[in-house]
């Protein structure tokens, strides 16, 4: 196999690998029942402590808009609370509730999963392939696997 076969089948693996992965996280989003907007906005308050939402929209990319809907939604659900900031009174910080700290450990545990989902249906030769390039990438980062 020549070395612009080598390259192509390497870009199919990436672009399946990829597509499972796509497939993978809008089933966990399905069955948490979140967006992928609510999912955002999750992740971003497990990461950043006192948002307000001028904030988490600029952060998440999401318009002010179609935040305070998922905002809405989210808080109906439980997830997320509001809370007014004691010094200033014109700032609400975003939290999240209880259950929403649940729902963003179902999403980070998706990880062990995510693996054997994701080679479900790979051959073997992928499988390896897969394996070397990601040795490669990991041992020019300095990172061991």
């Amino acid at each position: 196999m020549g070395e612009m076969e080598m390259l192509d089948e390497v870009f199919k693996l990436i672009r399946k690998v990829s597509l499972q992965l796509d497939a993978h996280q809008k089933c966990t989003l399905v069955s948490l029942g979140l967006s992928a907007n609510q999912s955002k906005i999750i992740c971003e308050i497990d990461r950043n402590f006192h948002l307000t939402h001028t904030r988490l929209a600029k952060i998440t990319n999401i318009s002010k808009g179609t935040l305070s809907g998922a905002l809405n939604v989210m808080e109906q659900k439980g997830l997320i609370e509001r809370c007014k900031c004691k010094h200033d009174k014109r700032k609400t910080y975003i939290n999240l509730t209880r259950e929403g700290w649940m729902v963003r450990a179902a999403l980070l545990s998706g990880s062990p999963a995510r693996n054997s989902f994701m080679t479900a249906d790979m051959t073997e030769l992928e499988k390896k392939l897969l394996y070397i390039l990601l040795k490669k990438l990991n041992s020019q980062l300095g990172v061991t696997i």
